[in-house]
C-alpha cells in the first residue's frame, strides 16, 4: 500500500507540472509563466544535487540497520558515566550514517538496553547532524564552506550535550521518558531478538543482504517525496514571492529564525538533502535563519513527532525538543544579530 501511495504521490507531481505546462490558454499570469522555467531549473538543480548525498544516507544506514548490531553502541555506552557516557553517545553519531527517522529506533533499543535516558537522548538529537553523511552534504551544498560545516555541527553537538544534561537531572529513568506500553513491548522485543539469535544459521547473511537493499528502497522513496517537496518549496520562494516581502522578513532576525524553524519542522526533509534546500534561502535569508533550518529541522519534524509519540510521553517530548527549539532559536537569532552572513555571502 505504500509503495502504491508513493506512486500516486509521483504521477500527481508530474500531472501538475505537465498541466501548468498546457495550460497556456487559461488567464495565468504572465509573471507567473516567465518565471516557470526558472523555477524548474532551479527545482531540477536542488534535486540532482541532493540525490548522490541521499543514496550514500540511505545505504549507510540499511547498512547500519541490518547487519550492525546495536549492541556494539549499547554495550559501550551502558558502562560510562553522565558527562563521558554523553560524549561517547554523541561520537557514535560520527561513525553511523543515520538519518533523522532511522535514529528513534535505536534511541528506542538503546533504552530498552538499560542504557541511560541521557545517552539515548543524546544520540536522537545530535546523530543525525553530526554523521559523516550530513557533514559532507552540508560542506558540498555549501561551496566547501568551513565555518558553515563546523557551525552546524558545532551547534548540534551544544545543544545535544545541554538537553542531555537536563534529561539526566528531570528524566533519570526509561520509565520516566517512556510510555508504559513502549517499555513492555521493548522488554518482549528484547528478549525475543535473544532467542533469535541464539536460532541464527549461515543462510542469515545472505537474507541480511537482500534486507539492505529492500530497507535502502524503502527509505529511499520515503525520502526522496519529502525532497521534492522541499525542492518545489525553495524554488517557489526563490522565483515567486516578491523581494519586497522576503526583505520585510529577514529584516528582523527573530522572526526569519522563527519562520525557518517552522518551514523545518513541516518539510520534514532528511539529512541528507536539507542542506540543498537551505542553500537556495542564503541569498534571501541571513545565515542564522538557515542554520535554524538545517539544525532544527533534523532535531524534530511532524514525520519524526509522530513516531515519537508512539514511544515517548508527552511531558518527555514537550521538555526535550522544547529546550532544543529554545537553544536553536538563541543560538541562531545570535547568529543574525552579529551578522554571520558574511561567512556565507558571495561565496557559489
Amino acid at each position: 500500500m505504500k509503495i502504491k501511495l508513493k506512486t500516486l504521490f509521483s504521477i500527481f507531481l508530474l500531472a501538475f507540472l505537465l498541466t501548468v505546462i498546457a495550460l497556456n490558454g487559461l488567464p495565468i499570469p504572465l509573471s507567473f509563466l516567465d518565471k516557470l522555467p526558472q523555477l524548474i531549473t532551479i527545482f531540477l538543480s536542488i534535486v540532482i544535487q541532493a540525490l548522490p548525498f541521499v543514496l550514500f544516507g540511505v545505504f549507510g544506514s540499511s547498512l547500519m540497520h541490518n547487519l550492525i548490531t546495536e549492541e556494539i553502541i549499547e554495550n559501550r555506552l551502558a558502562k560510562t558515566g553522565r558527562l563521558s557516557g554523553i560524549i561517547m553517545a554523541i561520537g557514535a553519531g560520527f561513525f553511523f550514517p543515520v538519518c533523522d527517522c532511522g535514529v528513534i529506533p535505536v534511541a528506542r533499543r538503546l533504552l530498552a538496553k538499560k542504557a541511560p535516558p541521557y545517552m539515548a537522548v543524546a544520540f536522537l538529537v545530535t546523530a543525525p547532524l553530526v554523521n559523516p553523511i550530513t557533514v559532507w552534504a552540508t560542506a558540498t551544498a555549501f561551496g566547501y564552506n568551513l565555518p558553515v560545516t563546523l557551525i552546524r555541527v558545532g551547534m548540534a553537538i551544544v545543544i545535544g550535550t545541554i538537553v542531555a544534561i537536563l534529561v539526566s537531572k528531570f528524566f533519570p529513568s526509561m520509565e520516566a521518558i517512556l510510555q508504559a506500553h513502549a517499555v513492555q513491548d521493548m522488554e518482549t522485543a528484547v528478549s525475543m531478538d535473544s532467542i533469535s539469535n541464539e536460532k541464527s544459521d549461515s543462510r542469515q547473511i545472505s537474507s541480511r543482504i537482500a534486507a539492505v537493499f529492500d530497507h535502502a528502497n524503502q527509505e529511499f522513496l520515503e525520502v526522496v517525496r519529502f525532497l521534492i517537496i522541499g525542492a518545489l518549496i525553495a524554488a517557489f520562494v526563490q522565483t515567486m514571492v516578491p523581494k519586497q516581502a522576503l526583505l520585510a522578513v529577514t529584516g528582523n532576525p527573530a522572526v526569519s529564525v522563527l519562520i525557518m524553524m517552522a518551514l523545518a519542522l513541516t518539510l520534514s526533509l532528511c539529512a541528507e538533502s536539507d542542506a540543498f534546500v537551505a542553500r537556495s534561502f542564503v541569498y534571501h535569508f541571513p545565515l542564522g535563519s538557515v542554520m535554524a533550518f538545517m539544525v532544527f529541522g533534523q532535531i524534530i519534524d511532524l514525520k519524526n513527532l509522530a513516531l515519537l509519540l508512539k514511544s515517548f510521553k508527552l511531558k518527555a517530548i514537550l521538555f526535550i525538543f522544547g529546550t532544543c527549539a529554545l537553544l536553536v532559536f538563541c543560538f541562531c537569532f545570535l547568529l543574525n544579530l552579529y551578522g554571520a552572513g558574511d561567512l556565507i555571502w558571495g561565496r557559489f
